[in-house]
């Protein structure tokens, strides 16, 4: 195994013996070969480097031709080209070394000191003298050798090139991250290196960001240049409140991933307390310093300014600020909200509505079931410990006017709608235009020309099906992806096992010596996926515990799913193996997707399945409603300004007889669309102002897009990188259309005019799918708390911005004794902002599993991940009153009983005495006689009590 080649030199001896003449090499690993003329073969050979060795002539005059190179190629050269690859060069053997034809080239490598055998890689043209070696490890130091080939076989070994991979932005966050609050304007942030093996080059720095927990927009950020710093303190923070931080590492290439968020709170204020005695000479010493908080009080205002917002025509978020310190006077542990009844119509009562309190983490409640056509004063008052404070001042708020009769929804008390069918041969009807996931009722009947006959029996009940691309499988669970369209890299059970819901046998599972696993789908064309499903394996304990994503056009070219900050996106996986875990992701072209698990338990093992559909024709050509009679509606438009009432940002609409134009020639002025969900944004359209609102020659000739989930964070959309300035009309009457390369997921749209014609002036439409309109995640912070034998608590947050996709109006929480069958017991909370609900009536010291989901107006999100939890043990009942007790414990084991602790002593309570002062014992004993005489009188007020010092029977 040596690194360098052995090689015993062609010797000519006139007459002599050619084994004294014979170069013998000093390694005892060789095994030296005495070997006849013109017999060139090799003596020793390994993984990486093969040893020659080249005949002697022992005969005088006898000639020999030597058929395989004798020197390496020449110019060997690596170049590190990307951090995962490099590439090798060369040049052929010297041309009087060559010895034959060459017919091609080896390429040995492997990791610089490794113990396990390399790699061989055989160019089989003489014409390649470079290749580009991929699939490396990152910032990692390899060794290459080459040698050329006849068709007698190998020539010599090069020397050894070494060479390493170039960095990378790390694959991982900082280790150790946690939190100290270190005053009431500071706190601590500590955290180690990423991991050795994810660091993926020399790491610079490292970048802190933090905002107030529950805030909108990024947030600040703390570049940190010193690479062997450990510790950062942030200051100039809120008193007593929360904040969220995130920390990442980076290298000459860029910016690792971000950690997972941490939440600490600065602490409250605090006096500190000196003090000395004096003579007349002077002061003496201080003391040490004491600290001491003042007392918590009740509030001394109301919180403002309320902000209303209708979720649907009775429901309506209320939202405020957090109560500042100056009027909170301490912790405040919950609000109240009051919604005073003013009006309906004429008629005028008064009543109180009240929601439930809220967690002071969350400045906002959800009013539902107010009346139709009414108005109502909505005010906050906020607790602490000590009280309440008084409301803040009122808002108004005004529900809706009732719709028309509805359609015949079940349960509906409207008029049903029938459908004639003047076919008698028909046996099917499409019914079209009814409510998304809405349940119907339907009977059928049949006519003849002297009437009806009976209706059919009995009524049929069908639920329409939910909206969205995350709700479009592909195929993987139905079997429409064809089995060769699905492969591994590696496989201890088929890649076609790898389908959703998948029972038959085990599951895709990786093979164990696959260090770099992975499963592929083809879709066969270009699709825009919307979400992805896994589940693990059901027939044994083996599930991905997080992965990551790539990405083809054409199964060559593959590129990472990334974050908008340019992160690798690392998905979270499952962690169990029937459980179907499921993700949204934004703007993916790709016909080929590869799953990459991170981390497993027990074995790289996969189930899934795609959603999404296919680009052309579905998306670009599916307009949103932002259009003349589109279903967007009037108040989802707005813009930065209006040069006037008739151009307000609601006459924006594509193909409408007004316009929207802004007052101002202003760099930054946008004309802005709700569009009410989350949408896949495929194309949008443009024209400028219309003949019948102004002969003037008006229209935008360039525009930029900016997106946003939020409303508030808005990012811009890019093609190359590059913010993309898209070609508007070229005429007031023009309409021209624009495709995305890039996809970008919004559910607000803003159209940044950049050139214009005359004036700025626009009427849009945009054109995408629908991803959801149910929350895609689950609640956060989910956890549980036994606080009784028979009750546990749960506590939840709402999912993420990103992942609610409309208005949270409620929870459903889910439970089930541990190992029992049959379906869990579903609690309703509706109500958004109710973050807890306590389980009563369970068994006692029993285990209970725990699921909860958010649901919209339009139906229930996902599942969280089940937890389990154990009610607490009961108390030690029967005892007798005001009785002293001894108790004593001990552990036990299979094998028996430990040792018993010593005794402790313990009096119940003495019986309690209701309507009376202490002060009955002297009573008692002082007018036996008046109680005597009294008793029978007094029975009916002290019947309910219990008093063992008392023998009525002495009375």
């Amino acid at each position: 195994n040596n690194l360098n080649p052995v090689i015993i030199p062609f010797l000519e001896s006139n007459g002599g013996n050619c084994q004294e003449a014979v170069t013998v090499v000093d390694d005892p690993a060789v095994t030296v070969k005495l070997l006849g003329a013109c017999d060139g073969t090799a003596i020793k050979r390994n993984s990486l480097k093969p040893v020659m060795v080249l005949p002697c002539l022992a005969k005088t005059g006898e000639h020999c031709s030597i058929t395989v190179p004798s020197q390496p190629p020449s110019n060997f050269m690596v170049s590190a080209t990307s951090s995962t690859s490099v590439r090798a060069s060369w040049q052929l053997p010297a041309e009087k070394s060559r010895n034959g034809i060459i017919k091609g080239f080896k390429l040995f490598y492997n990791k610089r000191s490794s113990s396990v055998p390399g790699t061989v890689i055989s160019i089989n043209s003489e014409s390649t003298l470079n290749i580009e070696v991929i699939g490396l490890d990152k910032y990692t130091e390899y060794e290459f050798q080459v040698l050329a080939f006849t068709s007698s076989g190998d020539g010599t070994n090069s020397s050894v090139v070494f060479k390493r991979t170039k960095e990378d932005v790390p694959s991982k966050p900082p280790s150790g991250f946690n939190l100290t609050a270190s005053s009431s304007t500071s706190i601590t942030a500590s955290w180690q290196l990423p991991p050795e093996k994810s660091r993926n080059g020399i790491i610079k720095g490292f970048k802190l960001s933090y905002q107030k927990k529950g805030s909108a927009g990024p947030g600040l950020e703390r570049l940190i240049t010193d690479k062997t710093k450990r510790i950062e303190e942030v200051t100039r923070l809120d008193k007593y409140t929360e904040y969220e931080f995130k920390i990442l590492a980076f290298t000459s290439v860029g910016d690792g991933p971000k950690s997972s968020i941490l939440t600490e709170r600065t602490k409250e204020d605090e006096y500190e307390f000196e003090i000395l005695a004096f003579t007349s000479v002077g002061d003496g010493l201080k003391s040490s310093i004491l600290t001491e908080r003042t007392k918590e009080d009740a509030p001394s205002g109301g919180p403002e300014p309320l902000s209303l917002s209708p979720v649907d025509k009775t429901t309506f978020n209320i939202s405020w600020e957090p109560l500042p310190r100056e009027k909170s006077h301490g912790k405040v542990i919950l609000y109240e909200v009051k919604a005073v009844f003013l009006r309906k119509g004429n008629l005028r009562k008064r009543s109180v509505i009240n929601s439930p309190s809220v967690n002071t983490s969350v400045t906002y409640v959800v009013l539902s079931d107010l009346e139709l056509c009414a108005k109502y004063n909505v005010s906050v008052r906020a607790y602490t410990a000590e009280g309440p404070g008084p409301y803040g001042e009122p808002l108004e708020l005004e529900t809706s006017r009732p719709d028309a009769p509805g359609e015949f929804k079940r349960g509906s008390a409207g008029a049903a709608t029938t459908v004639t069918i003047n076919n008698g041969a028909a046996l099917s009807k499409d019914v079209t235009g009814l409510d998304v996931y809405t349940e119907y009722e339907f009977e059928v009947l049949a006519s003849t020309s002297a009437g009806d006959g009976p209706r059919s029996s009995p009524v049929v009940f069908v639920r329409t099906t939910k909206d969205g691309c995350v709700e479009f499988s592909l195929g993987m669970e139905d079997g429409r992806i064809p089995d060769s369209g699905i492969n591994a890299s590696s496989s201890s059970t088929p890649a076609k096992n790898g389908r959703l819901n998948y029972t038959s046998g085990s599951s895709w599972c990786a093979g164990a010596s696959d260090t770099n696993p992975y499963l592929q789908i083809d879709l066969q064309k270009l699709h825009i996926i919307c979400a992805l499903s896994t589940q693990g394996n059901s027939k044994a304990d083996q599930w991905v515990k997080n992965y990551t994503l790539q990405l083809s056009t054409n199964g060559i070219a593959w590129t990472d799913y990334k974050e908008l900050g340019g992160q690798v996106k690392v998905l979270m996986g499952n962690d169990d193996k029937n459980s179907e875990v499921k993700h949204v992701v934004y703007g993916l072209l790709t016909r080929y997707l590869r799953f990459r698990p991170q981390t497993h338990q027990g074995g790289v093992c996969m189930r899934t399945e795609v959603f999404g559909v296919k680009q052309k024709p579905t998306c670009d050509s599916q307009a949103i409603g932002l259009a003349s009679g589109g279903r967007i509606p009037d108040d989802s438009f707005s813009a930065s300004s209006i040069f006037a009432p008739r151009y307000a940002a609601k006459y924006g609409r594509l193909n409408g007889t007004g316009a929207w134009e802004a007052k101002t020639n202003d760099r930054d002025d946008y004309l802005q669309i709700d569009l009410l969900y989350d949408y896949v944004i495929c194309a949008v359209a443009t024209q400028g102002n219309p003949p019948n609102q102004s002969p003037a020659q008006e229209w935008t000739k360039e525009y930029k897009l900016r997106f946003s989930f939020d409303g508030t964070t808005f990012f811009p959309y890019k093609e190359n990188k590059t913010d993309k300035s898209f070609p508007g009309d070229l005429g007031k009457t023009d309409t021209v259309k624009n495709s995305l390369k890039e996809f970008a997921s919004a559910k607000f749209i803003r159209f940044l005019p950049t050139k214009y014609n005359k004036f700025k002036v626009l009427r849009v439409e945009a054109y995408g799918i629908l991803l959801t309109k149910v929350p895609s995640q689950p609640p956060t912070a989910f956890q549980l708390i036994a606080n009784s034998s028979t009750s546990i608590i749960a506590y939840w947050q709402l999912p993420p911005v990103f992942a609610r996709h409309g208005n949270i109006i409620g929870f459903r929480l889910f439970y089930k004794r541990k190992g029992s069958g049959g379906s869990a017991t579903t609690l309703s909370i509706s109500d958004g902002a109710t973050f807890s609900r306590t389980v009563r009536g369970l068994d006692k010291y029993t285990e209970y599993i725990f699921q909860v989901l958010a649901f919209t107006s339009d139906g229930n999100g996902a599942k969280s991940s089940a937890k389990v939890k154990r009610t607490m043990e009961d108390e030690v009942t029967g005892l007798d009153k005001y009785t002293e007790y001894e108790f004593q414990i001990l552990a036990s084991t299979s094998v028996g009983d430990g040792p018993k602790s010593t005794v402790v002593y313990e009096k119940t309570k003495e019986a309690e005495v209701y309507g009376c002062h202490k002060c009955l014992n002297r009573m008692v004993f002082n007018h036996k006689e008046e109680i005597k005489q009294s008793l029978e009188n007094l029975f009916n007020v002290f019947v309910c009590l219990i008093f063992d010092v008392i023998d009525l029977n002495t009375i």
